[in-house]
């Protein structure tokens, strides 16, 4: 199967099908002959989805079937955002692949509508809200949100920012040194550092064997972040109460004697412990549990407690672009109600001058200072000592919110 035609399955199982890009992908890269390029397409075809729509539906004579919009999402990404591709191969090859889907009869819809974007591209909606978010790709209702909550020149900076193609990487210090982990780095092509002890590398082959071996492992900057927000010590016990993949659960482990990592369902439960092995993290011990509902026999067992609750994931978007489709004001308020009721079950197992910090993976204010705000009117005996918000930059850093709290009393 050729790359396009593999792009297109891809495409075809999240759009359709709810699959996971990142799975999708991985699985399909055992196939492709480029696998680059096609983990380009696919991501950015989705990353873009909402912007390309938009000039379907503004040069198309008809609302094409699901099976057609993707192949026309995917010609469309090719001719604005691919320059290594002339334009008659991108409007040639996404045309034949009509017949190729079992689709011969819409060839000619199919060349007419990207001939039309050829000539002239659609002009962008002239209302400032629309437009951006049009170019940013996301829904107007989130859009209109994102812009109030932090003024239309900050919101369209992140929200327009291009996304970073270098994995950010930390060193196992179980199996090396940050020396000798920085000199392999340099060896595979470089490493730009983060100026908390990582750096940002390309993804390459000699990469992924360091990786394999557990030399170093694949952890955003911000995610470091959060977990240095813990302050763990040797000396204590750490609950990771949504632990899954399991990076932060070995990065605190690595700073203290026990960590507890929880997760709702065994299979990530597995993801856990596999990450673990893999990092020789042998005092990590996993537990499958429901961070919603009290268990008394932990109350005040742990030293620190980090709650990186499930959210919208807006500030990795980049990553995992089909988060967004599904999202809607009421698929906030449900999120926000499952934050809080995580972050005020595990304030009970935080010890006596223990230390309880919040994070996301995401921007809004609903998900993040609102739930902190809940929390403190609900609990007047803590506190919250510090919380930042971090926005996407376009140089690696992710959106990522983080509040630590501690007891008053």
């Amino acid at each position: 199967m050729s790359d396009y035609l593999l792009c297109y399955r891809i495409l075809n199982d999240v759009c359709r099908d709810g699959a996971y890009s990142n799975a999708a992908l991985s699985r399909a890269l055992e196939e492709a002959d480029n696998g680059a390029w096609l983990t380009r397409m696919v991501y950015g075809v989705l990353s873009r989805e909402i912007t390309l729509d938009y000039y379907i539906d503004a040069l198309a004579s008809k609302s094409p079937k699901a099976q057609i919009r993707i192949l026309l999402r995917m010609g469309i990404y090719q001719l604005a955002y691919m320059d290594g591709t002339p334009d008659y191969a991108a409007v040639h090859t996404c045309v034949q692949a009509c017949a190729q889907i079992g689709k011969p009869a819409l060839k000619g819809f199919v060349n007419a509508v990207l001939q039309a974007f050829v000539r002239n591209r659609p002009l962008l909606p002239d209302d400032p809200i629309r437009s951006l978010g049009v170019r940013a790709s996301l829904p107007t209702w989130l859009t209109r949100m994102l812009t109030q909550q932090y003024g239309y020149d900050c919101a369209e900076r992140f929200l327009t920012a291009p996304s970073c193609d270098a994995e950010h990487v930390r060193h196992n210090p179980r199996k090396t040194t940050a020396q000798d982990a920085e000199q392999r780095l340099a060896r595979i092509g470089g490493a730009r550092p983060d100026g908390i002890g990582g750096w940002y590398v390309r993804n390459t082959p000699q990469l992924r064997k360091l990786f394999d071996r557990g030399i170093v492992t694949i952890q955003s900057e911000t995610s470091v972040r959060c977990c240095m927000q813990l302050d763990a010590r040797a000396d204590e016990t750490i609950l990771d109460a949504c632990a899954a993949p399991g990076g932060k659960s070995v990065y605190l482990s690595e700073r203290a004697r026990k960590v507890v990592a929880c997760e709702l369902h065994p299979h990530r439960a597995r993801l856990i412990e596999a990450y673990a092995r893999r990092m020789g993290a042998d005092n990590i011990e996993t537990v499958c549990a429901d961070m919603t509902r009290p268990r008394p026999d932990w109350n005040g067992m742990f030293d620190a407690v980090l709650c990186d609750v499930p959210c919208s994931g807006l500030g990795v978007r980049a990553k995992k672009p089909e988060l967004v489709r599904n999202l809607s004001p009421e698929t906030l308020d449900e999120l926000h109600d499952v934050q809080f009721a995580i972050l005020q079950t595990c304030s009970a197992y935080v010890a006596p001058n223990g230390r309880l910090v919040y994070a996301t993976c995401t921007v809004t204010e609903r998900e993040n200072g609102a739930v902190i705000q809940r929390f403190l009117l609900a609990n007047p005996q803590w506190k919250c000592v510090s919380q930042t918000q971090y926005l996407p930059d376009g140089s690696g850093k992710d959106g990522f919110f983080v509040a630590r709290l501690e007891r008053t009393a």
